[in-house]
């Protein structure tokens, strides 16, 4: 699972939320050799070479990338350790929605605004 948060500086900051499921779905244990050590060695070469080319008639060709910045992070489950669907489900939430209150209701945001409709 993919999701963007936009940050107050303009930038747009991606996160991704990978789960190694067992064979029999979320209910059952993952592989032994998928590990977080494993993701984290998987998934450094992966986002490095990532691009995205775009191209448009007003600013022509344009090839998105990562930042300077990237890790990988274990998301641990608060109170019982259990990392449940709803507690994954509200980890990204939190940072689908983290700016979205810094946004005046009217659709100016940090000197951009949209017509009203």
């Amino acid at each position: 699972m993919a999701y963007a948060e936009y940050r107050q500086r303009g930038l747009v900051h991606f996160h991704a939320v990978v789960r190694f499921d067992g064979p029999g779905g979320h209910t059952t244990l993952s592989p032994a050799w998928a590990s977080f050590d494993a993701l984290r060695v998987i998934v450094g070469p992966a986002v490095e070479r990532a691009r995205l080319t775009l191209e448009s008639d007003s600013v022509g060709e344009r090839v998105i990338r990562r930042g300077d910045l990237s890790k990988v992070d274990r998301i641990s489950a608060p109170g019982d350790g259990e990392l449940t669907d709803a507690k994954v489900a509200g980890y990204v939430a939190k940072y689908a929605t983290k700016n979205t209150l810094d946004a005046p209701a009217h659709g100016a945001w940090r000197g951009v605004s949209t017509p009203s409709r």
